[in-house]
């Protein structure tokens, strides 16, 4: 019995941790991105593919700031104060 209660526990997580690597962004869209460790608002340039899936993305952070950035350091933005109040 216990046993099947850690199995299922171990699949219904890896379903919730692929669902969440699973979330695409198309280009305009606005992301977070980690850098150094710290979440930066940016826009998402244009999807990154590889062997034809999308394997991160390319960002813009700032006027002079575009990077490619893999896809656990990519997330959706967060509501802002100004964003929850509109």
């Amino acid at each position: 019995m216990i046993k099947n209660v850690v199995l299922l526990t171990s699949l219904l997580f890896m379903g919730v941790v692929h669902s969440v690597q699973a979330q695409t962004f198309k280009a305009g869209d606005y992301v977070d991105v980690r850098t150094g460790g710290v979440w930066a608002p940016c826009t998402v340039s244009q999807p990154v593919l590889y062997s034809g899936k999308v394997g991160g993305y390319m960002a813009s952070c700032g006027p002079n700031e575009e990077g490619t950035f893999a896809l656990t350091d990519v997330r959706a933005r967060a509501a802002t104060a100004e964003d929850k109040r509109v």
